[in-house]
């Protein structure tokens, strides 16, 4: 794997993309499939098959258990799987491997991130005072101001 991984980020129950690098390495190559699994886990999540065609006919196949939530999508020279409804256990190292016609095989990873907002923000001023409806100052220009964000859950 060359290189650190990719760092993707989505917040719980929005889409979380997860790029993945399909340009051959050669002018004459094509890409002949691209392969996702969830580090951890025995079988492949999703795969895109173009041997037969190219990736606007590809043969597209998902795990079960994923079925309903990914679809991958091509943009230039990365390829996007995308996950509606990112959850908490989602969250974990994917592996992108790119098969080529004759190219050596390509493997990226990517540590996906699902962020679980707070339930609730307080900001405290200076004194510990809760400062109401999130607004603060007037402060004059230059001012040292000390303010602490309380997040619960």
């Amino acid at each position: 794997f060359p290189g650190p991984p990719v760092v993707a980020e989505s917040i719980v129950g929005t889409h979380a993309r997860l790029p993945c690098n399909v340009t051959p390495p050669l002018l004459e190559d094509r890409v002949a499939l691209v392969i996702w699994y969830k580090v951890g886990l025995k079988t492949p999540i999703y795969s895109v098959d173009t041997r037969e065609s190219n990736f606007s006919h590809a043969t597209h196949w998902s795990d079960e258990a994923y079925r309903e939530r990914l679809s991958f999508a091509l943009d230039g020279r990365t390829g996007t799987l995308t996950m509606t409804n990112a959850q908490q256990e989602d969250t974990g190292e994917y592996r992108c491997r790119v098969d080529f016609q004759k190219s050596p095989t390509r493997n990226s990873k990517v540590n996906l991130t699902v962020i679980i907002p707070p339930e609730s923000i307080t900001i405290l001023d200076h004194k510990g005072t809760t400062i109401k409806d999130h607004v603060l100052g007037p402060y004059n220009e230059g001012a040292i101001i000390n303010i602490t964000c309380v997040a619960i859950g």
